[in-house]
């Protein structure tokens, strides 16, 4: 499968991420239904929250609607103060997509949302430890949607609700 977006977030730290430019398929634009809000590059080159939560999708054109969506997260703190989610199929109208999300309860969740509503299609209950890089994979093929985590596999759905292959994004959330 080809690589249709790559991004090391490299830039000059506090550069808006709707601003900054990575390497392949990746100027990104601020979601105008998903929690608009401004993420930026840190002095790290990382791409995180700001001023409330804000999701960001790729200029990058999946060739179909059958993708992956990976990223390395790094937990500066801990999962109550900043996040990072990995979305595919995002509409870029709507609030319309399969998301990876690691909650506030402590797991990690597999979710859709189809017109702003939430569903849960499964959770893992793995851990993070500031301090700590993570690689999150979401799997969007066809009637499957998987997450993997350190190359295993701890979530799967059937669900097809969204068939659309839509654009890979990230969803940035503060430190408080």
């Amino acid at each position: 499968m080809a690589v249709f977006v790559s991004d090391t977030y490299t830039d000059t730290p506090a550069v808006l991420i709707q601003n900054h430019t990575g390497e392949t398929g990746a100027t990104w634009t601020t979601h105008p239904v998903v929690h608009a809000v401004n993420g930026e590059i840190s002095g790290a080159n990382r791409a995180r929250g700001n001023n409330g939560q804000g999701c960001y999708y790729s200029s990058g054109i999946p060739g179909s609607a059958e993708y992956d969506v990976e990223a390395d997260f790094y937990v500066a703190t801990g999962f109550t103060f900043g996040k990072s989610d990995l979305v595919g199929r995002l509409s870029t109208t709507a609030d319309t997509a399969y998301w990876i999300d690691f909650n506030d309860a402590g797991s990690w969740e597999l979710l859709k949302s189809v017109a702003g509503v939430y569903t849960g299609l499964g959770t893992y209950a793995g851990s993070i430890s500031p301090g700590s890089t993570y690689a999150p994979k979401l799997q969007v093929y066809n009637a499957a949607k998987k997450f993997f985590l350190a190359g295993v596999e701890r979530i799967s759905s059937t669900d097809n609700a969204v068939t659309a292959a839509g654009r890979a994004a990230i969803f940035l959330k503060p430190e408080s």
